[in-house]
């Protein structure tokens, strides 16, 4: 009896140790074998959970911290010109349609014996454009443009008020430079002015009319714009000067120069090789 007894104390003293060390050892995979048991305290088993565990994201994503402070990386460092565009492919493209909008002051020489002095308003002018690119710094440029002729003669023996309306088709050869986002062309060429109705002369009556003439001229100018949206925004100035007389009437009337200056918009069609 006491024998047994005793088997059971050292039995249960040793399911009573088996217990305790239960309580004080956690299993941890290993690398694909099996477990292994870490103490109680130690930190490794911890450690290489949060190895394991994934690195969250940064609270302000795309940023970085610069010894000048917080520098988003998304910013757009580029020039006006270039951020307002849709980048250079318009700098590609051989076709380009447009219109352009602005004023004239027109300058009349008379075919008068008299001394007489021809003033005028600054007038309306419209066009619509178009450039065909040669090669990487030439174009053609063709244009329709609407002209009105307006201006008061005045002498000691008459004073004629004068009105005319036009359609100008000029034809004109650009040389073209395009720095960064930026366009620049310089241009000069021939144009025709076709009347548009018949020429009115006014000398306080009734206003006579007759059909005036076909004029030839030249052209010579600048422009320059930048992208904007999916075309160009562009500034013209130009002057115009007339070859010949406007004929009415069986006489020479007139021949002007014209100083313009408009704002237009291009769009760019048909991509090129280079």
């Amino acid at each position: 009896m006491m024998k047994r007894r005793a088997v059971l104390t050292a039995l249960a003293a040793f399911c009573a140790a088996a217990a305790l060390a239960g309580c004080v050892s956690t299993p941890r995979e290993s690398s694909g074998k099996g477990f292994a048991l870490t103490r109680a305290g130690d930190d490794t088993g911890k450690g290489a959970a949060e190895a394991a565990s994934p690195i969250p994201e940064p609270a302000l994503s795309g940023a970085s911290f610069t010894s000048a402070g917080l520098r988003g990386e998304g910013v757009d460092a580029r020039p006006l010109a270039a951020r307002l565009g849709e980048g250079d492919d318009w700098k590609h493209k051989r076709l380009a349609l447009g219109a352009r909008a602005g004023g004239a002051f027109h300058f009349y020489a008379l075919n008068t014996q008299h001394d007489a002095d021809a003033s005028s308003p600054l007038v309306f002018q419209a066009a619509l454009t178009a450039d065909l690119r040669l090669s990487p710094r030439i174009s053609l440029g063709a244009e329709t443009a609407y002209r009105l002729d307006y201006f008061r003669a005045d002498s000691a023996f008459f004073s004629t008020e004068v009105r005319a309306s036009s359609l100008v088709i000029p034809l004109f050869v650009k040389a073209v430079f395009m720095p960064r986002s930026y366009y620049v062309a310089g241009f000069a060429g021939p144009f025709i002015r076709i009347p548009l109705g018949q020429l009115a002369l006014d000398s306080g009556g009734a206003a006579e009319r007759y059909d005036a003439s076909l004029t030839p001229g030249i052209v010579l100018g600048a422009e320059g714009g930048m992208p904007l949206g999916p075309g160009l925004i562009v500034l013209d100035l130009r002057y115009a000067q007339d070859m010949f007389f406007v004929k009415a009437n069986g006489a020479k009337q007139y021949r002007a120069g014209s100083l313009e200056f408009s704002i237009g918009y291009k769009m760019s069609f048909l991509p090129l090789d280079y």
